[in-house]
């Protein structure tokens, strides 16, 4: 990739965080002086936007991509622990990432324990498994986009890999719901200030194997997600 490719790829990621960062100060007021992590960091998570909003940031990831994001620090994580102090941030941030965790119910218990009492999360998931893009697939460079892996006929159906042939870690599917994940945070002493859903724009079609999932869940496409630790 060259430079130039690159810097207008991280111009595309700042209009993707300024539209994330204006839901979520409609939600909350983030401070300054705040430490923020940001669980599932990868290649190109947006570490560098939120220094702008906050005193630090705190890159966690499995894989090491600190040299992508300077001035951040970086720490290693499988997804299920976290090598950080607890109540050590401000407020936890992940994006696209946990439909990706081994278990999600752990994650969520890490980042609370990262996160000190009081402070906030903001967590967002875009697909989700069972909608038209949910298995994060392409073939021959076209995306997967119209239900494809939910489709007893296809290759794809119900893969939960991506990257076929590929390392698995990291990027491996849960097949989380918008169910699923508030299940989850019922679990936590969390409370929900905003949970937002987006929708599908299209019907899936007939060939979709409805015994798998509900209707519902075939058109809730993402979520996006503010809350506060209690305690």
């Amino acid at each position: 990739m060259s430079v130039n490719s690159e810097d207008a790829q991280w111009e595309e990621k700042r209009l993707i965080f300024v539209a994330m960062q204006k839901y979520l100060l409609s939600k909350i007021q983030v401070k300054p002086t705040w430490r923020i992590a940001e669980f599932g960091i990868g290649k190109w998570g947006f570490g560098r936007f939120y220094r702008e909003m906050g005193s630090s940031v705190v890159g966690i990831d499995i894989v090491d991509y600190s040299a992508r994001h300077p001035g951040v620090e970086f720490v290693l994580s499988d997804g299920d622990t976290i090598n950080l102090p607890d109540a050590s941030v401000d407020m936890t941030v992940s994006h696209s990432v946990l439909e990706h965790v081994s278990d999600l119910d752990r994650s969520l218990a890490e980042i609370n324990r990262i996160t000190r009492p009081g402070g906030q999360f903001f967590l967002t998931v875009s697909p989700l498994y069972y909608s038209a893009y949910g298995a994060h697939m392409r073939v021959d460079g076209k995306r997967l986009e119209n239900w494809e892996h939910l489709d007893a006929g296809d290759p794809s159906y119900l893969s939960e890999n991506p990257m076929p042939g590929a390392n698995s870690a990291g990027h491996s599917l849960n097949k989380l719901t918008s169910s699923k994940f508030l299940a989850s945070v019922g679990r936590q002493p969390w409370s929900i200030l905003a949970y937002d859903i987006t929708f599908e724009g299209k019907a899936p079609p007939a060939s979709v194997d409805r015994t798998q999932c509900s209707e519902m869940e075939l058109l809730v496409r993402g979520f996006r997600f503010v809350g506060r630790r209690e305690r």
